[in-house]
């Protein structure tokens, strides 16, 4: 796959969220492959522990911008925050800060880069349920990535927030909703690969995007991955902006996804769609 076809599969499937989360302190370098990055926020969040049941750890992003505050969840995914615009680091720390995994977020990595293992605890200088602090750095080469980060942080862990689940008046109200019927009409003309009913259901951005050599590529490999029984399950129209939530099943696994619309003209056009 071609890198243009990959940013263009990226821009095609991220969300756009606005609203700027609160963020911690940092500065330092992220290093990748001889690019250097500029960390200036860093994220705290409570996540639950996969080895200990019940129990919640510290998820830390180190960012070289400032993120949008949906974005701030236990099941944020490295591809969200990529399609945010981030360059940094994802890490969750376990044991007290002795074990850690980490995710290198952009930075020029083609595909996806994780590490795991011990971790000197003594690198911070508070590691507490509400907040972590410290001074970390490393150096390594793993495979073809080399990588070496130089961060100072100090952040609140905010807790997890639950997800609320719509109500049964809201999923009807969806079924109503101008914006939510654009989107399954988009939805279908995506499905059956009809280029111009695509065209006419998406925001100008993304139709310009459709003159791109790559895009019938692009398209078969969306049409591979689209989840199954979409449902509108809450519409929230304001102005000119529309917000949906859907679920829909891949490979019989429930999935949970959001759309945004653009109102253009009168008319209902899709935007963006992010599925987790």
């Amino acid at each position: 796959m071609t890198q243009t076809l990959r940013t263009l599969l990226a821009v095609t499937l991220a969300i756009c969220i606005c609203g700027l989360a609160h963020a911690g302190t940092a500065s330092g370098t992220l290093e990748v492959n001889g690019k250097t990055f500029t960390i200036t926020h860093a994220y705290g969040i409570q996540v639950n522990d996969p080895f200990e049941k019940g129990e919640k750890i510290p998820m830390l992003l180190l960012s070289d911008r400032p993120l949008p505050e949906k974005l701030l969840e236990e099941n944020v995914s490295t591809f969200d925050l990529r399609d945010a615009g981030m360059n940094g680091l994802k890490m969750d720390f376990s044991s007290h800060g002795s074990n850690y995994s980490m995710m290198i977020v952009g930075a020029g990595v083609e595909g996806s880069f994780s590490s795991s293992g011990t971790f000197d605890a003594s690198q911070f200088t508070e590691f507490e349920p509400a907040k972590i602090a410290g001074n970390i750095a490393s150096d390594k080469t793993i495979g073809d990535t080399t990588f070496k980060y130089s961060i100072k942080f100090d952040t609140e862990v905010l807790a997890s927030k639950p997800k609320v689940k719509p109500t049964a008046e809201q999923t009807k109200a969806a079924q109503n909703a101008a914006s939510a019927k654009a989107y399954l009409a988009h939805n279908k003309a995506m499905r059956e690969g009809k280029l111009d009913a695509i065209r006419a259901s998406v925001v100008p951005e993304r139709a310009a995007m459709m003159d791109n050599p790559d895009f019938k590529e692009m398209l078969g490999l969306i049409q591979a991955i689209m989840p199954s029984d979409i449902a509108v399950v809450k519409a929230t129209e304001t102005g000119d902006s529309a917000e949906l939530e859907l679920t829909g099943k891949n490979d019989g696994q429930e999935k949970s996804g959001i759309a945004t619309l653009k109102k253009i003209n009168g008319k209902w056009l899709m935007e963006r769609e992010s599925w987790k």
